[in-house]
């Protein structure tokens, strides 16, 4: 008995196959995308993906944090022009005060210049002499909280800026 109808649908097959055309592009079209899951699924287990997943969520809370900032001041601590919030405890020494509002001392772009290249310690002393010594403990003390998990810790992150930038909206 010769049966040349497709076992899925019941049309006429496809050349030696048991199926009929539309099946078989069906069924290529299902392995194709299951393929493609998997390939991404092995992606998204390596180093680099999660290193490249953390990069795009900080460079989108350094923005939603300097957004906050110009919405928060019109004026730097010194009483010029407001441009950006300045890290008291730098970004690179603590993810946990990156993103904290009262590590941000606000001042004008020739402030933050001089701070940067002549290293002018002056300006960022009397903001912490203004701030009190408690203030500034107090910052030290969360810049040595260790984060485990980055990319947890950047999500909930954006999220909560997301939130106070609302707030000032």
């Amino acid at each position: 008995m010769n049966d040349k109808t497709c076992k899925i649908c019941g049309g006429k097959r496809y050349a030696n196959l048991n199926i009929c055309y539309s099946c078989y592009r069906k069924r290529e079209k299902e392995k194709k995308e299951e393929k493609a899951k998997r390939k991404l699924e092995r992606k998204q287990s390596t180093k680099k993906y999660k290193k490249e997943i953390e990069k795009k969520l900080m460079r989108k809370c350094d923005k939603l944090y300097q957004e906050i900032g110009r919405k928060m001041y019109d004026k730097s601590f010194f009483g010029n022009k407001y441009c950006c919030l300045h890290h008291i405890v730098r970004k690179s020494q603590g993810l946990n005060t990156r993103y904290d509002f009262e590590n941000g001392m606000p001042v004008s772009l020739e402030e933050h210049c001089k701070i940067h290249r002549q290293q002018d310690n002056e300006l960022e002393a009397r903001y912490i002499f203004h701030k009190g010594e408690e203030w500034f403990n107090e910052l030290q003390k969360r810049r040595r909280v260790i984060i485990t998990d980055k990319l947890t810790f950047l999500n909930e992150t954006l999220e909560r800026l997301n939130n106070k930038l609302k707030e000032y909206e």
